[in-house]
Parts: structure tokens; C-alpha cells; sequence
């Protein structure tokens, strides 16, 4: 954990690239936002909370999960399943959950 908040607060974080894929530093918090968005969502789903989380952070999110998700393959049971519909008016968080494959309905 010291290793992950040590990178994520380091000067020039956002710049480096890292892995045996030198992903940019940027892409990396896109997608621990995801992460935490999506299986916040999860959880609140769960337990019957609401799942409109931090929608302005949710929106950016979506669009950014887009771009690096976007030509994943995508079949039930693994990482990402099959792009979901996304009901009108649902939230960002809402259309996030069912870009990665869950039932926002």
C-alpha cells in the first residue's frame, strides 16, 4: 500500500510510464478510478444503496473507460462482459456499470 500511495502522489506520476506495457501514469488513475467506481457500484448495488457515486468523476470516467476498454473482448464471465443498455436518465455511474457489462435496470 505505501508502495501504490508513494507512486500516486510522486512528482511526475501522471507522465511516467509503468509496466512491461509502459502504460502512461495517467492511464493507470483512469483505471483505478474505474476499479473503485465500478465495484463501488457493485457494492451499493448489494446492499440496496444508491449508486449515483460521484457522478461528475463518473462521467469523465465513462468516457476515459471508453477509450481504453473500448476494443476489449468482452464475453459473459470474464473481465468485461457484453455492453449492457443503459436506461434513460439512469446516472453516469449508472451508464458505467453498463458499459462494463453490468444491469443498471
Amino acid at each position: 500500500m505505501d508502495a501504490a500511495r508513494t507512486a500516486f502522489t510522486g512528482s511526475g506520476m501522471l507522465h511516467r510510464t509503468y509496466g512491461p506495457y509502459e502504460a502512461p501514469g495517467a492511464m493507470i488513475v483512469q483505471q483505478v478510478v474505474v476499479e473503485l467506481l465500478a465495484h463501488g457500484w457493485d457494492l451499493a448495488r448489494a446492499i440496496g444503496a444508491p449508486t449515483g457515486l460521484a457522478p461528475e468523476t463518473a462521467a469523465e470516467t465513462l468516457a476515459a473507460a471508453r477509450r481504453i476498454y473500448g476494443a476489449a473482448p468482452r464475453t459473459e464471465g470474464s473481465s468485461f462482459a457484453p455492453e449492457r443498455p443503459a436506461p434513460p436518465g439512469v446516472s453516469a455511474t449508472d451508464r458505467l456499470a453498463a458499459f462494463l457489462g453490468r444491469d443498471p435496470a
